[in-house]
């Protein structure tokens, strides 16, 4: 080996995977070498699994597994999954990356970790599972855990069409289990708060902004396929919040889309939405990534009844008007209260606020002003 050059951490047997792992992680190496011997490609298994530890008593807890450890599942789900001890018990991690896996699995305390969701699904111990994989893999999966009999908590979007929505919120019914979709700004405290002060005030006048920032050309959540593009896979947000916001039922909907003249294929994400709703109220969405960083990214206005609100990012609330005023804090989204309240609603401590239902709902918007057409009367 040349100078400056880090050694393998040795040669290891296809079956000695888990000893090449933690001389890697022992020796301060960056590889392993793997012999597969002679035929090795005839009989290598197509998923691997490892035990990380004895599982931990899950008696009156629910059993939660994780299907997809990306980034925000490690950096936010798990983490809340940990606050959570007393109500649940991490049993699994399930990644294609199976180091990944294993890494994660380890630092979360999972029993065990796979490259395989299928053992995730019939594992008698696991009572609901979280879905953050990429998002044409939602619905399939939901669907397959739905069919086990687990419930399901899946990242936004739900799903990527109106027929895969339906076919979830049928099998959710017909299964009797609880399908729950992480649009957790509705459990924002400062969200909360607003919706509190407009609750008397009729129909609301509404302007989100979104300063969503760009993304590379080649990311995942631009592909058509695996992503289905930003308005589909991020703007669901604001439409499902105007929609909780309201507690009305949108009535219209349109979207007019800025569209790369050098990637005409590329997904639009930047667009105007204009939507009405049925108690009256009308709400716009602007979403960009024209933007800079430097701006905050969201920002709520909402008028009725002679009162203003502004949220900003989620970091501040200002009421003008009646019992009017300033609060503020560290940026919180809500995304530890809606699992916990997914979580409370499996343990049958309150009924579940946001359903398949609205998932598809939401979807169904998105597409509307992806597909240039318009949801109305």
């Amino acid at each position: 080996l040349t100078e400056g050059v880090v050694a393998p951490a040795g040669r290891f047997a296809v079956d000695q995977a888990a000893e090449a792992y933690d001389a890697v992680m022992k020796k301060g190496a960056i590889t392993a070498l793997i012999d597969y011997g002679a035929g090795a490609s005839e009989s290598l298994p197509e998923s691997y699994s490892l035990t990380i530890k004895k599982a931990s008593e899950v008696s009156g807890k629910i059993g939660i597994a994780l299907i997809g450890a990306g980034a925000f599942a490690t950096s936010m789900h798990l983490p809340n999954i940990a606050g959570l001890t007393d109500q649940c018990a991490l049993i699994a991690i399930a990644n294609r990356n199976g180091i990944k896996a294993r890494q994660v699995a380890e630092r979360f305390g999972a029993a065990y970790c796979t490259t395989d969701y299928h053992e995730i699904l019939e594992d008698k111990r696991v009572d609901a599972i979280i879905i953050a994989t990429r998002h044409h893999l939602h619905a399939p999966i939901a669907l397959e855990a739905i069919a086990a009999g687990k419930h399901v908590y899946i990242e936004k979007p739900m799903c990527m069409t109106g027929a895969e929505g339906e076919a979830i919120c049928a099998a959710a019914a017909e299964k009797k289990v609880l399908v729950g979709v992480g649009f957790n700004r509705r459990f924002a405290p400062m969200a909360i708060r607003l919706k509190e002060a407009f609750a008397q005030k009729g129909p609301r006048v509404m302007i989100y902004r979104c300063n969503a920032g760009s993304l590379p050309p080649d990311h995942w959540t631009l592909d058509p396929v695996e992503g289905g593009g930003r308005i589909l896979g991020e703007a669901v947000h604001f439409l499902d919040f105007l929609c909780w916001l309201t507690d009305a039922a949108p009535i219209a909907v349109h979207g007019e889309k800025l569209t790369s003249h050098r990637n005409p294929d590329r997904p639009a994400d930047n667009a105007a939405i204009s939507m009405r709703f049925a108690d009256g109220s009308i709400g716009t969405i602007l979403y960009t990534a024209l933007g800079h960083p430097d701006m905050p990214k969201e920002r709520l206005e909402v008028f009725a009844g002679g009162q203003c609100a502004v949220l900003d990012d989620f970091q501040s609330l200002t009421l003008h008007g009646p019992n009017g005023g300033a609060t503020k804090g560290r940026q919180d989204k809500g995304v530890a209260a809606a699992l916990s309240h997914f979580i409370d609603a499996v343990h049958g401590k309150t009924a579940l606020s946001v359903t398949a239902e609205d998932g598809l709902r939401a979807t169904r918007l998105a597409l509307a002003i992806i597909a240039g057409g318009e949801i109305g009367e």
